[in-house]
């Protein structure tokens, strides 16, 4: 009666019929490994495939958590310039005949994203002012500032919208972290 079934069922039928390789004396499995059984239980959660998808898939969203929190961490920045002009001098004063002036600036400072939508931010800057007039009695000038600034939208962009995101990527998080469990289950 087996040799009546499809090819498929017979080749299982056969299978399921037949002895296992360690009942026929003289006749060894090739590649056998002998494995305890916690040794044969990690191998198997180390090489199942869903298994590793679902730990890769639980590394992926745990890098979109960090993405999402770096938008509210802190900015450091700096700028520099210098600008300079010539031109003949429209002033007895100035007792030149070319009149030159520079300006150099410098400023640095620090800005975070709130998550409520605004902004603060640090700044310092410290500009140098020096020309050849002759009026001038002190060459060259310092000047040096600090600012604070906060900023907050009332309408658009305020409030948990902002965390909205991140919340996203930690809930994405904790279902790849189930998914992983359930897959060792």
């Amino acid at each position: 009666p087996v040799f009546n079934l499809p090819p498929v069922t017979k080749g299982l039928a056969i299978g399921l019929l037949a002895p296992p390789v360690e009942a026929v004396p003289g006749l060894a499995a090739p590649d056998s490994v002998a494995l305890s059984l916690p040794q044969a239980l990690d191998m198997a959660l180390e090489l199942n495939p869903g298994i590793r998808s679902a730990r890769v898939s639980t590394r992926i969203q745990s890098q979109a958590v960090a993405v999402e929190g770096a938008r509210f961490g802190r900015s450091l920045w700096a700028d520099a310039s210098h600008t300079s002009d010539r031109a003949p001098s429209i002033s007895a004063l100035e007792n030149v005949a070319t009149a030159t002036s520079s300006v150099y600036a410098a400023g640095v400072g620090v800005e975070q994203q709130l998550a409520t939508g605004g902004r603060v931010g640090l700044r310092f800057a410290n500009q140098r002012y020096s020309s050849n007039a002759a009026y001038r009695t002190i060459d060259p000038v310092y000047q040096s500032g600090v600012s604070v600034e906060l900023s907050q939208p009332l309408l658009r962009g305020r409030g948990e919208v902002n965390r909205t995101g991140l919340e996203v990527a930690r809930n994405e998080l904790t279902i790849a972290a189930v998914e992983v469990d359930e897959q060792v289950r």
